[in-house]
């Protein structure tokens, strides 16, 4: 059975003329990624050189929102996942997230 993983990501060539960068999740499932764009900026100050981003504050916040997607998408059946496709699974989080808004 195939895992959905999440992870927040920053890209150096996209940055706002603020200085700020948006921060993304990416969604992988069965090899393939996407990505789920999020309210969160990052500023220089909260990324190291490779562009991870490092600040404690903005870590969680992130991570609150990742296991708040595991929490959605736990709530599948695991068979019923397995047949998903990564984009599928986006779009199941994107639609209860704001059916409970």
């Amino acid at each position: 059975m195939a895992e959905v993983t999440y992870k927040p990501v920053v890209y150096k060539n996209r940055q706002n003329p603020d200085g700020s960068f948006d921060v993304k999740i990416r969604v992988t499932f069965k090899r393939k990624s996407t990505y789920m764009s999020t309210t969160e900026t990052a500023l220089e100050e909260d990324l190291d050189a490779n562009m991870e981003i490092k600040s404690p504050e903005l870590l969680v916040k992130l991570y609150n929102l990742i296991i708040e997607f595991k929490k959605i998408v736990s709530t599948l059946d695991q068979f019923v996942v397995d047949t998903m496709e990564v984009g599928e699974i986006v779009d199941f989080i994107k639609k209860t997230k704001a059916s409970s808004v």
